[in-house]
């Protein structure tokens, strides 16, 4: 039952980020003047629509939101690159907002050269020892689905326990 627990927190969490991603690119949008609107009521003046959804969803400030803004900017081209140059060890990175920011960075053995990229380039980033790459969790998902999809299963890799995971809806037994 973990698996499933796991897989809707996760899907939770992206449609957050999706959500203020969404907002960030839309202009004139009602969502965007009844959020500036909030913002203005709160004596913040002229937020950025994407700020505003987190400091009303959040309960946080306007410089909380801009530094988690900015922060979500910058992983996915970290993540990218990390991807490229460390194939064989980098196992994925996430972050942990709440405490200031900091991005955790998963590696097969340790790799200490991935966080000291991270590092350079102004994160707060801590590494973990991870058993398998993305790359490897990866294509054994790949493996594993053709089958899984045939029995009604789905196949998933949770990059924070470095494992695929097989998830099963109520409806299959």
């Amino acid at each position: 039952m973990r698996p499933m627990h796991v897989a809707r927190l996760a899907v939770r969490h992206c449609a957050g980020v999706l959500a203020v991603l969404l907002l960030a690119s839309c202009g004139g949008t009602s969502a965007d003047s009844s959020l500036a609107d909030s913002a203005a009521e709160q004596g913040l003046g002229d937020v950025d629509p994407a700020a505003a959804f987190l400091m009303q969803d959040l309960g946080i400030g306007a410089a909380e939101a801009q530094r988690r803004l900015k922060l979500q900017e910058q992983t996915p081209a970290l993540e990218a690159d990390l991807r490229a140059r460390f194939p064989e060890t980098f196992a994925g990175l996430w972050i942990n907002q709440d405490g200031g920011g900091t991005v955790t960075i998963a590696t097969k053995g340790g790799d200490p050269a991935v966080v000291k990229l991270a590092r350079g380039r102004g994160l707060d980033a801590t590494g973990v020892s991870a058993t398998w790459s993305s790359a490897e969790l990866e294509a054994a998902a790949g493996r594993l689905s053709p089958g899984a999809a045939a029995r009604g299963l789905g196949i998933g890799v949770d990059i924070r326990s470095n494992q695929v995971l097989i998830m099963r809806p109520p409806d299959v037994s």
